[in-house]
């Protein structure tokens, strides 16, 4: 890396960067890196890159996307996206190409450019009193026509979260991985990389068999502890700060999460108001750990409540608060998750006859947009929650300080901002009444019942509300 500490060249918003892909402090991952180059280099090869958030797949693609297509374009999805509007917003990002005049060095094809213009004067807009102009897809708009205007410039079209639209749009994005894949025989670069944050890729697209070799599905797993580490020793280089005594803790909370170690590395310069690179080293120490703690549950508690406000809600009354239970068993076990015999062995403690049905169901839901995608199915098969924080704010909310619905606070309190210190520090989440900072207020036996294999510790959760 060329840029050296003690330059005022970049900032520390550029070397931690939770929510944006990393540029500066890039990890290889030359297993990864390896296939997703020899996919996009094959003409006609068409790309799912599948894996867990957070595991860094847009990070991952952007850095050799930059080293072999000259430009590429970005399409983001999410629940409500339509495949018109897939459609729309490609050929709306290929504008800056085709109504270009002041040069014609790029070898555009005079029909093409003619055939995009008049695409473009024929997309129009109605609107109706104060709605929102819905835009309409002209018939000449097809998905061949739009992989010519694409191919003829060379570009490869990236579509991220293509997990979240509805089966029913993506279904047409199956037959659009053909067209595509055909369409190299005369446009050797032009390609479709769909991005999802899944466990399959054939969550991201469900293509036909007859494209099982024009497509190539690439995994991104979570980063290993050495990974993790690596990024941490670059942003400590960068930064001119030395966190090394930190640096084990961060990476055991992570869980594999690279936008984890980049929040928490960024936290930990601001404390110390590193914003460029010290000009002399600033050294960190165990005791620093609680104010990264608390500026990290001060920068999510709005988001967190949200989340868990929408993983709670209760359409109506049932027998069981379903989301609750689940939660509540998922936080009495270790930030690794529980297999869903483990929840259910939880959750049974409380309620001998819960049936298995409602657990399969409630876990798909807080996996859902519309539980606030709470949980994750990790590939050992564990369910867990999306980001460490939210396991630690699980416990101490629903298990620590059982409230009902709709009651939650989530101002970040000093038992908060020391249990997350500690669960830091250890790498470890303490059994209640187990740690010094949380005490059980139910009078019940929190850690009757024997140890589990592995890292679940066996205890009954407390009673939750339920009809």
């Amino acid at each position: 890396m060329s840029l050296s500490p003690g330059r005022s060249s970049f900032d520390v918003f550029e070397v931690f960067t939770p929510g944006t892909q990393a540029r500066l402090n890039y990890v290889p991952r030359l297993s990864v890196e390896g296939r997703i180059t020899q996919a996009l280099q094959t003409p006609g090869k068409q790309v799912i890159v599948y894996g867990e958030s957070g595991s860094g797949k847009s990070t991952l693609l952007l850095k050799k996307l930059e080293e072999l297509y000259t430009e590429h374009i970005t399409t983001r999805c999410s629940s409500t996206t339509t495949f018109e509007e897939l459609l729309l917003d490609g050929f709306d990002q290929l504008d800056q190409y085709y109504t270009d005049t002041s040069s014609n060095s790029s070898g555009r094809s005079r029909s093409l450019t003619a055939d995009f213009l008049r695409i473009q004067a024929t997309i129009g807009s109605s609107t109706s009193g104060s709605q929102t102009a819905s835009r309409i897809v002209p018939p000449q708009l097809t998905a061949h026509r739009l992989g010519q205007f694409m191919g003829e410039l060379g570009l490869c079209w990236v579509i991220e979260d293509f997990h979240k639209p509805d089966e029913s749009e993506k279904t047409q994005m199956n037959q659009t991985l053909k067209i595509f894949s055909d369409l190299a025989s005369e446009f050797r670069r032009v390609k479709i990389v769909a991005i999802g944050a899944t466990e399959t890729a054939r969550e991201v697209v469900e293509y036909e068999p007859e494209m099982a070799n024009r497509v190539d599905e690439i995994l991104v797993p979570l980063l290993d502890d050495d990974e993790l580490r690596m990024l941490l020793e670059n942003g400590q280089r960068l930064m001119n700060v030395d966190f090394t005594s930190l640096v084990d803790s961060f990476v055991q909370y992570a869980t594999g999460m690279a936008s984890v170690c980049h929040q928490l590395g960024l936290n930990a310069c601001l404390e110390k108001d590193v914003i460029t690179p010290a000009q002399r080293t600033v050294r960190f120490v165990e005791t620093d750990l609680r104010p990264i703690a608390k500026r990290y549950l001060n920068d999510c508690s709005d988001t967190l409540k949200k989340t868990f406000d929408m993983a709670l809600h209760r359409e109506r009354k049932r027998k069981y608060d379903n989301c609750r239970l689940i939660l509540m068993a998922i936080a009495s076990g270790q930030l690794v998750g529980m297999h869903n015999y483990e929840i259910l062995d939880q959750i049974r403690k409380i309620h001998h006859d819960y049936p298995s049905g409602n657990l399969t169901n409630y876990l798909n839901e807080l996996m859902s947009d519309k539980r606030g995608a709470m949980l994750r199915h990790s590939s050992d098969g564990r369910f867990r929650f999306i980001d460490p924080l939210h396991h630690v704010y699980a416990q101490i909310t629903l298990i620590e300080e059982p409230v009902s619905d709709f009651e939650l606070d989530f101002s970040p309190s000093p038992l908060s901002a020391d249990y997350l210190a500690q669960v830091l520090r250890t790498g470890v989440i303490h059994p209640i009444g187990e740690s010094g900072f949380l005490e059980s207020r139910w009078g019940v036996n929190m850690t009757d019942g024997a140890q589990r294999t592995g890292p679940i510790n066996g205890r009954t959760v407390g009673p939750t509300s339920h009809e």
